[in-house]
C-alpha cells in the first residue's frame, strides 16, 4: 500500500515549555544515517528487548533467533551511526553502546572515577540518532530532553528540553527535521534541526507515542501505547482510520510484506498486512526469551 505524504499540524500546548539549547554549526538538514528504510535481503530484524538486556538477531521468516548483540541492559533504540558502526541505547545503566565488529564498549556513559557527570544530565535514554551536523541526539525519558554528543561520546550541549518522556522513536524525518514522541506527554513533537524551534505539534491519537516510521514517501505511522494501535499521518493532515491494531505497541518497521509491530507488554512481535490491517504472522517473543519487546529494526 502507498501511505499518503506526511503532513503534521500544529496543536496544543505541551505540558511544559520546549526551551531551545544553543544552535549546531552545520547548517545542512539532509537527513541522517538511520536504519533501513525497507527489510534487507534476505530480512534478519533487531527486536530490542527491555528485560532480557539485549538486541536480538531474529529470522522474521521462520521466528528464529540467529543471533544477539550482547549485554544492553533496558534496550531501547538502535540505530547505525556514519562510521557503520550500532549505537545501542540502554537505559538501566544510563548508557549508549557503541557496537563495532561483533564488540560492545560504552560510548555515552558516567565515569564513576570523576565527579563530573560525563552525560550532562542525562537520565533513563531511550532514543539515539545521528544528525546531519555530525552529532549524536539522545533522548532522554526522566530527562525530559534531548542531549547531543560528539563524535567521541562527548557531552555537547541540552539541543531541547520540556519534552514530557522522550521515547524510543525519535529519529530524523525525511525532511531533516527532528522527530521527538513523548510518551508522558501525549504528543509528537518536530523540532527544527538547526535551532530547535517547535515546527509542529501532534496530539490527534498520541496517547503515550513511542515507535515511529516513515514511508519511503514520507508519510509516517505512530504506535499509540496506551491507545492499542498504530496511528497513520494523512497527506492532508488528519488522521486516518485506524487499520492496525494490538495491546500496547512499542515498536514497527515496514517490510515488504507489510507492518511489523512489537509490544512490550504481551512481547508479541506481529506482521500485518498494510492494506487490511489482517495480522499474517506472529512470533512469540516471551517463548523464545524476548522479554519487555521495545524497538525493532532491520539489520
Amino acid at each position: 500500500m502507498r501511505i499518503p505524504a506526511l503532513f503534521v499540524l500544529v496543536a496544543c500546548a505541551p505540558r511544559k515549555p520546549v526551551e531551545s539549547g544553543a544552535a549546531p554549526t552545520a547548517s545542512s538538514t539532509a537527513s541522517p544515517t538511520e536504519p533501513s528504510p525497507t527489510a534487507p535481503s534476505p530480512p534478519v530484524l533487531l527486536v530490542s528487548a527491555y528485560a532480557t538486556g539485549t538486541v536480538f538477531e531474529v529470522d522474521p521468516e521462520d521466528g528464529v533467533i540467529l543471533g544477539d548483540f550482547g549485554a544492553v541492559p533496558g534496550a531501547q533504540s538502535v540505530r547505525v551511526g556514519p562510521d557503520g558502526a550500532w549505537y545501542l541505547v540502554a537505559e538501566q545503566i544510563n548508557q549508549v553502546i557503541r557496537r563495532a565488529d561483533g564488540v560492545n564498549a560504552p560510548f555515552v556513559f558516567d565515569d564513576p572515577e570523576t565527579a563530573d557527570d560525563e552525560t550532562g544530565g542525562l537520565v533513563a535514554p531511550t532514543s539515539a540518532a545521528w544528525g546531519a551536523d555530525g552529532l549524536l541526539y539522545v533522548g532522554g525519558f526522566t530527562s525530559d530532553a534531548v542531549h547531543r554528543y560528539d563524535a567521541d561520546g562527548r557531552f555537547v550541549d541540552v539541543f531541547a528540553s520540556g519534552l514530557d518522556g522522550v521515547d524510543a522513536g525519535m529519529q530524523f524525518g525525511p525532511d531533516g527535521a527532528l522527530y521527538v514522541p513523548c510518551f508522558d506527554g501525549d504528543e509528537l513533537v518536530v523540532l527544527d534541526p538547526v535551532t530547535a524551534e517547535v515546527r509542529a505539534r501532534w496530539t490527534d491519537g498520541m496517547d503515550a507515542p513511542r515507535g515511529l516510521w516513515f514511508a519511503d514517501d514520507g508519510a509516517l505511522w505512530v504506535t499509540a501505547w496506551r491507545g492499542w494501535r498504530v496511528v497513520a499521518i494523512g497527506a492532508d493532515g488528519a488522521r486516518l482510520p485506524d487499520l492496525l491494531y494490538t495491546a500496547s505497541p512499542s515498536g514497527l518497521v515496514a517490510g515488504d510484506e507489510g507492518v511489523w509491530v512489537g509490544t512490550d507488554q504481551t512481547d508479541f512481535i506481529t506482521l500485518f498486512d498494510a492494506s487490511t490491517g489482517v495480522e499474517q504472522r506472529v512470533i512469540d517473543g516471551a517463548a523464545l526469551g524476548m522479554i519487555g519487546v521495545t524497538s525493532l529494526a532491520w539489520l
